[in-house]
């Protein structure tokens, strides 16, 4: 994936500034959106998302996950002065 700037009116420190463009073959991406379609209407109906799940529900973006846990590693540090562990997969 390359991000790609949106326009010169958007702050270039914001990464909702971006979007991704992606160098899949064509049949690649129709089966991704078949797939994300599928387990989206799956999840949705049977209520299996919690709402931590970010990044392909509606109104959400990758990045909010990302604010989320550095918010709760400092609340962790600065205001009950415990540690975080966290295990990225990916």
């Amino acid at each position: 994936m390359q991000p790609i700037y949106k326009g010169h009116d958007k702050d270039k420190t914001d990464p909702a500034s971006y979007r991704g463009k992606y160098h899949n073959d064509t049949l690649v991406k129709l089966f991704e959106g078949l797939l994300l379609a599928r387990v989206t209407t799956h999840t949705e109906s049977n209520n299996t998302l919690t709402s931590n799940q970010l990044g392909t529900k509606p109104c959400t973006q990758t990045h909010d996950a990302d604010y989320s846990l550095i918010s709760t590693i400092q609340y962790n540090k600065y205001t009950l002065h415990s540690e975080t562990y966290i295990c990225g997969l990916g």
